[in-house]
């Protein structure tokens, strides 16, 4: 699949068909991520392990999107699914 440097980069046809931002990134870099996906209207933002940035989060909630902070989409699902 192609892949973006930022979510702005992609065509909004396809900005418009996510459903969730999984981020890998450092914690400094989640502000700017937050801000791109409050700006196309994604509903839910998913922080990995490790990544906390309390700030970006509720600016994120304040706009109306799910969050999930510092738990691993993996380990959630192995643990609700087996």
């Amino acid at each position: 699949e192609k892949s973006y440097a930022s979510l702005l980069e992609m065509p909004l046809e396809v900005a418009e068909k996510i459903d969730l931002v999984d981020v890998f990134r450092r914690p400094e870099f989640v502000d700017e991520i937050v801000e791109q996906a409050i700006q196309l209207k994604i509903p839910a933002i998913w922080l990995q392990e490790g990544v906390i940035n309390e700030r970006a989060a509720e600016k994120a909630r304040k706009a109306g999107m799910f969050v999930v902070m510092d738990r691993c989409v993996l380990k959630e699902h192995r643990a609700r699914f087996g």
